[in-house]
């Protein structure tokens, strides 16, 4: 009789488990430890070699936090540490995108994000002591402007996967298959070359992504496509939507135009730069007003012009 008994808890608790998912209950309920993850927002101005008073004033960041069961976005000012209890070794990315005051007072989206992923860009080292008692031996991540690329595409990827109704044990089977490191360490290294600068953003995002999702991801498809340079004239009145660009802008007095699209600069004020031609000589320069930022934040980013692709020009692959 008590041998029936068992037999009938150990069956209840396989259904439960298998019921995880349908139940609302997170598949990782059974089993699996945790760790928190600290993150660090960038510093803003940024620190980019003596152009942060031409910076507009921040307002706040948009922070979006995805794993494969996790979804959340928060506004957060300047100069916080968010704090998340995560599975431990669960691919996970973190964006945060700068709203800025333009020169009405108005709040623009115009940069790109700063990002990280875990657990590929762990560093656990605290910058004292003090830190290091509250947090214990949490994972200390530091948002980036030059992993922000890499972080939005797992965040694409996620966002993709979870409209196509994938579980969170296949999203998490699927992201971890790819070799983020790898895909890191090619960004890095493009960066390192001071000779000729390197936005990741230029490269055919869609191709990228496409190549993570159905594992025909290449190093060459990390290229910038169709590049050529301009002068960006003498004063170099004019910011990137990608950070590390402007420090090059100031170094050479010239930005990266990409042929046949639409090419999105900004004065000191923050209003809008179109750049378009396929060629030095027939480039259309328009002035315009940069996006609003506006309650309605997933419509509106979705739209911007800082918004590279759209998460349902690729599909995955079961």
């Amino acid at each position: 009789m008590k041998y029936l008994s068992f037999q009938m808890i150990i069956c209840i608790l396989c259904l439960l488990l298998m019921s995880c998912e349908n139940s609302g209950f997170p598949d990782f309920l059974f089993f699996e430890d945790k760790t928190s993850v600290c993150v660090k927002l960038p510093s803003w101005p940024p620190v980019d070699g003596g152009i942060g008073a031409a910076y507009p004033k921040l307002s706040f960041w948009i922070v979006e936090v995805h794993t494969p069961s996790f979804t959340g976005q928060y506004e957060c000012p300047s100069a916080e540490s968010l704090i998340f209890e995560v599975l431990k070794n669960e691919p996970l990315c973190v964006t945060a995108t700068p709203v800025c005051f333009n020169s009405d007072g108005k709040k623009v989206l115009f940069f790109k994000c700063a990002g990280t992923v875990y657990p590929f860009s762990v560093h656990n080292q605290f910058e004292n002591h003090n830190q290091n008692a509250v947090y214990g031996k949490n994972n200390h991540l530091e948002l980036t402007w030059e992993n922000g690329f890499t972080a939005y595409l797992m965040q694409s990827l996620f966002r993709n996967g979870k409209k196509l109704s994938y579980t969170s044990f296949e999203l998490r089977d699927y992201i971890s298959r790819f070799n983020w490191d790898k895909l890191i360490n090619y960004i890095e290294e493009k960066q390192s070359d001071t000779e000729n600068f390197y936005n990741p953003w230029l490269c055919d995002v869609k191709e990228v992504l496409n190549g993570i999702a159905f594992g025909s991801f290449k190093a060459n498809l990390l290229n910038m496509k169709n590049v050529f340079t301009i002068d960006a004239g003498e004063n170099n009145e004019i910011l990137s939507s990608y950070v590390p660009e402007n420090k090059n802008i100031q170094k050479k007095s010239e930005i990266l135009i990409k042929k046949s699209e639409v090419n999105v600069f900004s004065d000191y004020n923050l209003n809008g730069i179109i750049i378009k031609g396929d060629s030095v000589q027939g480039l259309a320069i328009e002035y315009i007003s940069l996006p609003l930022y506006i309650e309605e934040y997933e419509k509106t980013f979705a739209t911007s012009i800082s918004a590279c692709l759209n998460d349902s020009d690729f599909l995955f692959e079961r």
